[in-house]
């Protein structure tokens, strides 16, 4: 991932608009999942951007009573500053990628939703366009075309993307006018001398190569692993920076947690030390806690069940032989008396040599002490139990073997569908106005049913009761794996 700067103000000061989300890969304030899900056949570079983490969510609301000319210059404000977010990363490795999300709730008096991006937008897109920053508009619920006629999945909220100008794809947008990578704008290099102690190529920020020269041991535990390394920036968030390492030798991933994260970050490099099967070296800096482990290479089951969700019947015995391995693994790992804490259709990679799980931050061994100020699970994956015990005080919360089945069989779900198990339409709640503690509480009352979508109907007819049952009627992964094993040998 390549990480865009922090610095600047964090929000307008005006007060049209009131500050939701700070900038985030994964909003929790809205939904981006099954929306970006249906977006990939129109778009070469939201696949690859996503996955690299270099797609960005800001999340506005307007307050309500504020005028629309307010509102617009705040909305102008939002959309200066992630450009200058995205401005400095379009001249480093894969910067065509960056794209910057600036999202609108809540209503105007005055104006609609289709009417308060305009100026806003038209004055953008003029400013930006000399240095290569391409700027749109989306309205919540507009119908629209791609290029090739066909039809775009409505936007379910409405959000200005910025990103950085493809000249064959945005030709009219873009005549005479500097490229990215020789306009103006162009960033100068990391300041010098930071990492000249240590021949080392950086893919990233200016600001991972400062910590970097400060765990040098952590380089060379990467050493040890790859030989002579070239780094890249994988995720960026609250404190957490992934890097991974590639060298002749193989690959490795260095963690680095500062702040807050330090914390979370040692702890799961004393799980990773403690399982069985995986290496890991850690060590301490001043700002907080490194460890390194070995890259594990392959697609996440969320990535395996691509064809499935494209409609390509053929695919299904290859994505649900996927779905046994991931379970078997889950299965494996209770077997040693963990609880993984964290399964999401990204946490398991399904190397040559099998299903690795991976983010072990949240796990615990059976017996020990449950973690205080749990922030572990997906909303929309978390078990009913589970999200009943959450709360914003920081009382501990007990997961358990069946709350890591439920958000398996959650995950699984999702693969196979691209949405989200539960169906909060039909509970009357509206996932873009509802806040996630109150969204956890609706899941905790079971007062969202089960969504109906039946796109595999003999998959889902398996995963149906892990999710509508209670917590003690649910089958152990071991349990769940012989049902998907038996239901792959009969070829369903």
């Amino acid at each position: 991932m390549t990480t865009a700067p922090r610095d600047g103000a964090s929000r307008p000061t005006a007060g049209a608009l009131r500050l939701i989300e700070p900038r985030t890969e994964l909003p929790t304030s809205v939904d981006v999942g099954p929306y970006l899900a249906g977006l990939h056949e129109h778009c070469p570079f939201l696949r690859p951007s996503v996955r690299r983490g270099m797609t960005g969510w800001t999340v506005y609301e307007i307050v309500p009573g504020s005028h629309r000319y307010a509102v617009e210059a705040e909305l102008f404000h939002a959309g200066v500053q992630a450009a200058e977010w995205v401005r400095p990363l379009m001249a480093r490795p894969f910067g065509t990628l960056v794209c910057e999300n600036v999202v609108l709730l809540g209503r105007c008096e005055d104006a609609d939703h289709r009417e308060l991006p305009a100026w806003p937008h038209w004055a953008l897109k003029h400013l930006y366009a000399p240095v290569g920053v391409m700027f749109g508009k989306f309205p919540q619920g507009a119908v629209e075309t791609d290029r090739h006629g066909r039809s775009i999945p409505p936007p379910p909220f409405s959000f200005l993307p910025v990103r950085a100008g493809v000249r064959p794809l945005d030709p009219k947008f873009l005549t005479g006018t500097p490229g990215p990578r020789h306009g103006p704008c162009r960033v100068r290099g990391r300041r010098p001398g930071r990492l000249r102690a240590h021949p080392l190529r950086v893919e990233g920020s200016s600001r991972m190569g400062e910590f970097l020269a400060e765990a040098a041991a952590a380089l060379k535990a990467a050493e040890a692993l790859c030989g002579p390394v070239a780094l890249t920036e994988v995720s960026d968030r609250r404190g957490s920076a992934v890097w991974k390492a590639g060298g002749p030798d193989g690959a490795a991933a260095i963690k680095l947690g500062t702040g807050e994260a330090a914390e979370v970050t040692a702890r799961e490099a004393s799980v990773l030390d403690r399982l069985p099967g995986y290496r890991v070296a850690v060590g301490r800096i001043s700002e907080g806690v490194w460890y390194v482990t070995p890259w594990e290479e392959g697609p996440s089951t969320w990535q395996q069940f691509t064809s499935v969700r494209a409609g390509r019947d053929a695919a299904r015995p290859e994505a649900l032989a996927s779905a046994v391995q991931v379970t078997r693994a889950v299965a494996d790992l209770h077997g040693l008396g963990w609880i993984h804490g964290d399964l999401q259709p990204a946490h398991a990679i399904h190397t040559e040599g099998g299903v690795r799980l991976i983010d072990f931050a949240w796990a615990r061994q059976l017996g020990e002490t449950p973690w205080s100020a749990f922030r572990g699970t997906m909303v929309h994956l978390t078990a009913p139990e589970l999200a009943a015990e959450i709360t914003t005080d920081g009382q501990p919360v007990l997961t358990t073997f069946m709350s890591d089945v439920y958000a398996l069989a959650a995950s699984l779900w999702t693969c196979v569908t691209g949405d989200w198990p539960l169906d909060y339409e039909a509970a009357g709640i509206d996932r873009q106005s509802i806040g996630p503690a109150a969204l956890l509480g609706a899941i905790g009352e079971r007062a969202v049913p089960l969504a109906g979508t039946e796109v595999w109907p003999e998959l889902q007819q398996v995963l149906k009761p892990v999710l509508l049952g209670n917590a003690k009627d649910r089958p152990l992964a071991t349990e769940l794996a012989d049902q998907l094993t038996a239901l792959h040998e009969a070829g369903r």
